[in-house]
This record gives C-alpha cells, structure tokens and sequence, in this order.
C-alpha cells in the first residue's frame, strides 16, 4: 500500500520507474507477484500501481515498448482478476 501512495506524486512514479539499464525492473518484478498469486487479494496494490505510473507519458510508453501490456490484458480475462 505504500507504494500506491508513492506513485499518487509524479516524483514517486518517475523513481519506481527507474532510468537507464534498471529501467521498469521493480514493476516487472511486481507483475510476475500480481499474475503468480492472482488469487491473493494482498497483490490487487500493485494495479493502482500500474494505473499511477501510467498517468506518465514515459510510464505509458515503457509499458507498451517492455511487453507489459500484455500481462494486463491477460489478467482481464481472467475472472478471479476481473470481477
């Protein structure tokens, strides 16, 4: 939870994004732990997560170059996620 409120200031999104090499690391980390325990609610953070780091243009462009759209859209498929 603290980090959804980290990401609510542009200053915090920019640093969970990262720079250079690090770059979307952490949230690559924590879309492997949101699609692995789908079914704990304890991980439904880290979409406020996403949504907050999306409100960047360079967060919006990351998730589409990186491949992370997909994992999202997969997760709306999935009913334990989509409800």
């Amino acid at each position: 939870m603290f980090l959804t409120n980290l990401t609510a200031y542009e200053s915090g999104q920019v640093h969970l994004l990262g720079e250079g090499d690090a770059k979307g690391t952490l949230l690559e980390n924590m879309m492997g732990m949101f699609m692995y325990f789908k079914t704990n609610q304890t991980f439904d953070f880290i979409s406020n997560i996403y949504a907050n780091i999306s409100s960047l243009k360079a967060g919006r462009q990351w998730i589409v170059e990186s491949g992370q759209i997909k994992p999202l859209i997969v997760s709306l498929g999935i009913p334990e996620l989509s409800d």
